[in-house]
This record gives structure tokens, C-alpha cells and sequence, in this order.
């Protein structure tokens, strides 16, 4: 059996998303919104290629959002707003097909 949905409290970690998220290969729900999240967002997220929900909103990432978030093809609900993002939306979100809900607002976008 393998864990397919990780939901944390807020305020519950703090640091930067650890590569050891890769061995969550079938995870569908990824909510660590609210947390103390600190650094980039790592590129090991773009490849759970089952999430369906990414949830990385109120923390304090850095960065931009990589082009393989293309890779992230069954995603329909995404929201990074309140973070110190930067950047461009990639291109790529268009290969999100279903993509319903995106939110990135308070983004430093270029």
C-alpha cells in the first residue's frame, strides 16, 4: 500500500521539501499549505506524476516554476499564491488540459 494523499495542519513543518518526496510515486494530493516552507520548489515534485492536486500556498518558497510542470498531466488544481515566487507562468501549463483551478496571486510575476 502506498500513501496517496498528504495533507499537513498548518504550521505543522518547516524547511525546505525534502527530495525523499519522490518515493511518494503514487501520491494524488499533495496540501502542505500554510507550513513554513522555505526554498525552491524542488524539481523531484514534477515528477509524481499522479497528483491530481498541489497545494503549496502561504509559505515562503522562492523561485520560479519550472517547465516540467508539463509533466504533471493528470493536475487539476494547483494554487502557490502567497509565496515569494517570481518569473513567468511557464508555457507548459497549457499541456494541463485538466487543469481547473490555478491561483497565484501575491506572485512577483515578470
Amino acid at each position: 500500500m502506498q500513501l496517496v494523499s498528504l495533507k499537513m495542519e498548518q504550521g505543522d513543518i518547516s524547511g525546505t521539501i525534502p527530495d525523499s518526496i519522490m518515493n511518494l510515486s503514487k501520491l494524488k494530493v499533495l496540501d502542505l499549505d500554510y507550513q513554513r516552507l522555505t526554498g525552491a520548489i524542488p524539481d523531484i515534485i514534477y515528477s509524481l506524476s499522479e497528483l491530481v492536486q498541489l497545494d503549496l500556498n502561504g509559505n515562503q518558497l522562492i523561485g520560479t516554476i519550472s517547465m516540467k510542470i508539463g509533466n504533471l498531466r493528470n493536475l487539476y488544481y494547483i494554487q502557490l499564491q502567497d509565496n515569494m515566487l517570481t518569473g513567468s507562468l511557464p508555457t507548459e501549463l497549457g499541456l494541463l488540459t485538466d487543469l481547473c483551478k490555478y491561483s497565484c496571486g501575491n506572485w512577483l510575476l515578470a
